[in-house]
């Protein structure tokens, strides 16, 4: 008669009566022991290994998953058959959930899982155990595969490959934009703006204030002085209004880029742009 129990939950083995090792150890069984387990009454059928013999006499306790598989419930009658399985290589399974991409390192899990594990069927769907949460895979594969579609995963080195999670679709890629970054950010009307803005500005001219004595006498500007201040006014207003404007960007964004005007080259002849160097050349002046 088969059971339950919860504390094997996530294993492929099974607990057995003590009156069935006194049987198998006077049978010329394989080691170390596999079994096949086949519901009363219908043909489902896995194969596990076995665990203990601490059972009560008559019944045999098996994993909640086993019992789905089978597709009996607790107290049903079930077979065990002694066998002998191949040593797996190869396994691809299937997880039954897209939580399973959550974990980090799913082959690390999977490893440490398998150390609990006695066989591997095709069809069954164990269950793993991870951060207080169930997985359950599905296993779609194995080899080498002797027609009974299971394998012994005791002391083997298994190479493991995994299917796309159930219900699992691929991210859609988006369309790449046809438009640059500079139109997106609309810069190239902003920095028109700007321009506009800044040619329609006064522009900024320093010292350009009347000065006042204290006699009262008009003030007297040389003719150096009143040269020199419109060039310099007007040098100031000229940088002035090609300066260039902060752009009005979204916060944490950084443009590189923008309207560009490459320098149109110019030819000059370098002896009319090179001042000659004239010894003496200066006026001199006298003490008298």
């Amino acid at each position: 008669m088969a059971t339950k129990v919860p504390k094997h939950a996530k294993l492929t083995v099974v607990v057995m009566p003590a009156s069935a090792l006194d049987r198998l150890s006077r049978l010329n069984i394989v080691y170390p022991m596999m079994f096949r387990v086949r519901g009363e009454g219908n043909q489902n059928s896995t194969f596990c290994g076995v665990l203990e013999f601490s059972a009560q006499e008559g019944v045999v306790y098996l994993p909640p998953w086993m019992l789905k598989t089978l597709r009996i419930a607790s107290g049903d009658l079930v077979n065990l058959t002694n066998v002998a399985l191949s040593v797996g290589t190869y396994i691809k399974i299937q997880p039954q959930s897209v939580d399973f991409l959550d974990i980090t390192d799913p082959r690390a899990v999977l490893e440490h899982s398998l150390r609990n594990f006695a066989t591997l069927t095709v069809g069954d769907c164990v269950a793993v155990n991870y951060n207080t949460k169930i997985y359950e895979l599905l296993v779609l594969e194995v080899k080498p595969n002797d027609g009974r579609g299971s394998i012994s995963v005791l002391e083997t080195d298994l190479q493991v490959e995994f299917a796309a999670p159930l219900g699992y679709e691929e991210p859609q890629a988006r369309p790449k934009s046809e438009k640059s970054i500079a139109s997106s950010l609309d810069v190239n009307a902003q920095l028109s703006t700007s321009a506009v803005s800044s040619s329609n500005a006064s522009a900024f001219m320093p010292f350009s204030g009347s000065a006042q004595r204290l006699s009262n006498r008009p003030k007297q500007i040389r003719d150096d002085v009143s040269d020199s201040a419109p060039s310099t006014a007007s040098t100031t207003a000229s940088t002035s209004s090609t300066a260039p404007a902060p752009l009005a960007l979204p916060k944490g964004t950084l443009f590189f880029g923008g309207a560009t005007k490459k320098p149109t080259p110019t030819t000059q002849n370098p002896e009319s742009t090179t001042h000659k160097f004239n010894a003496f050349s200066g006026q001199g002046r006298k003490l008298q």
